[in-house]
């Protein structure tokens, strides 16, 4: 859940030291946090359904990067799902990734 500190810029009034602390939202961490949590995990999926060729740029991508193609993964759940066993697989193991970045970064 978000935290209202996390959407406000805040500043914090010491009184007892007369200091000022600008508290700015901490987005840009939370995500590279929550990417490097799962960026491994990711990079695990890829290597297991994807092809060799594919899943190697993944070890170089940017986060945004790599959450814009995992959300693409999960969505093979849906299409695939009648033609492909093995693909909706793959994407129910990534939609399941996805869900925990998804709440680290919500929390």
């Amino acid at each position: 859940m978000s935290n209202w500190k996390n959407v406000l810029k805040v500043q914090v009034l010491d009184n007892l030291t007369d200091l000022n602390i600008d508290m700015e939202p901490m987005t840009e961490d939370k995500k590279n946090d929550c990417c490097g949590k799962f960026r491994s995990q990711l990079e695990g999926a890829a290597s297991a359904y994807l092809r060799k060729d594919v899943w190697k740029e993944w070890k170089s991508a940017t986060c945004d990067e790599i959450k814009t193609w995992a959300e693409a993964c999960e969505d093979w759940r849906h299409v695939k799902m009648h033609i492909d066993p093995v693909m909706k697989m793959a994407g129910d193991v990534f939609h399941s990734i996805m869900n925990k970045w998804r709440d680290c970064e919500n929390e």
